[in-house]
């Protein structure tokens, strides 16, 4: 949004389903954004996608004008068609307000059920047995009919697909959130759990990339967080109360359960305050802070924290922290002093350059 008017940058379609999870500003003005395909980076205008080379035709059919630089293995996990995928087909979809976009194909299985049938990257599967909320769960040996949009083909298209057992693998790079660390690392946290570490200075070079996963003593789930203190440590969570809170030293990652302390192991947000202060918003009505060492967990019995998780946490210029939940009023809390202050009906958004907070109200009002 620039000199009053929304220009898109990515992608050139309208009905190609673009889930941003996140997005950040990096220290050389480029913008990142977290993507079911990958890592968007956003410089000058110009868009390049890092994703894993089975997005590669999808994107290029879809997002001509922009660039795509393929995330080796090292940075990707190998994932089962089995399942939901027992088409050989991957896809995606997304809902805009009360509008679901069809399910487009990203990846094709060569030699798989739905490349026998005659699909292809980029179709959009607009019903399933002539149901728009059909199942893809095509068990090995029955039948299900799509119909198919296709790009340059008018009308649509009937094709009947035998599902089939797979046993193959595909990679994909999604991505849940980014984080650039005051070394101009990148850290990306990725479907399923693994965290993947990107140094742009080195793009190009076999050791640009490194990927960590339960085998490096990571805790995740899909859905985490990832934020870098300024001692140097990394912190990862995810939104699952199977997951742990996961830190690394720049050595080697170790782990910890909030719930063994009366906390929440499911982290909505991530914040580092001017003193210090590590905060971590969890579901429903957890907020952890962690200082000097020592972890402290407070509950709606000590605040009036939102009761359906805490989305956003903010420190203001003031010094106070503003806590934004669902659908939920928002929070100020002077955490140096015991006042706290709740706006009912209010919606944190953001605090601009000059000191002005900004809400959005219940009615729809800002």
């Amino acid at each position: 949004f620039r000199d009053g008017k929304w220009q898109r940058v990515f992608a050139a379609k309208d009905d190609i389903p673009l889930n941003v999870l996140a997005v950040i500003e990096a220290s050389d003005r480029s913008i990142w954004a977290a993507t079911w395909y990958g890592a968007l980076r956003i410089r000058n205008e110009k868009a390049t996608l890092h994703a894993s080379a089975d997005f590669e035709s999808l994107i290029l059919a879809l997002a001509p004008n922009a660039r795509f630089v393929v995330s080796p293995d090292e940075a990707t996990t190998p994932r089962p068609w089995g399942g939901t995928r027992g088409a050989g087909i991957g896809v995606l979809s997304s809902t805009i307000g009360y509008r679901t976009r069809p399910l487009v194909i990203h990846t094709v299985l060569t030699g798989g059920p739905a490349d026998a049938a005659g699909l292809r990257t980029g179709d959009r599967i607009m019903a399933i047995d002539g149901s728009s909320t059909g199942s893809l769960d095509i068990p090995a040996g029955t039948t299900a009919t799509l119909t198919v949009e296709r790009e340059g083909r008018a009308g649509s298209l009937e094709v009947t697909v035998t599902g089939k057992e797979l046993k193959e693998t595909y990679r994909d790079f999604w991505v849940y959130d980014a984080h650039e660390d005051r070394e101009g690392l990148m850290w990306f946290g990725l479907r399923g759990g693994p965290i993947c570490r990107y140094d742009p200075r080195k793009a190009g070079k076999d050791d640009a990339w490194r990927l960590y996963t339960e085998a490096d003593g990571l805790d995740l789930e899909s859905g985490s967080r990832i934020h870098r203190t300024g001692d140097g440590t990394v912190w990862a969570a995810s939104r699952s109360e199977r997951s742990g809170i996961n830190r690394f030293d720049r050595q080697a990652w170790t782990s910890l359960r909030l719930s063994d302390l009366g906390g929440s192991n499911a982290i909505r947000s991530i914040l580092e305050t001017q003193d210090g202060t590590l905060w971590l918003g969890g579901h429903y009505d957890y907020l952890h802070a962690f200082r000097n060492g020592r972890w402290t967990v407070y509950r709606d019995s000590d605040a009036p924290l939102p009761s359906t998780g805490i989305l956003g946490l903010l420190e203001a210029s003031d010094g106070a922290l503003w806590i934004a939940g669902d659908r939920q009023e928002a929070v100020r809390l002077d955490y140096k002093t015991s006042r706290w202050t709740t706006y009912e009906g209010l919606a944190f958004q953001c605090e601009t350059p000059d000191g002005a907070q900004w809400f959005v109200s219940w009615d729809g009002g800002v």
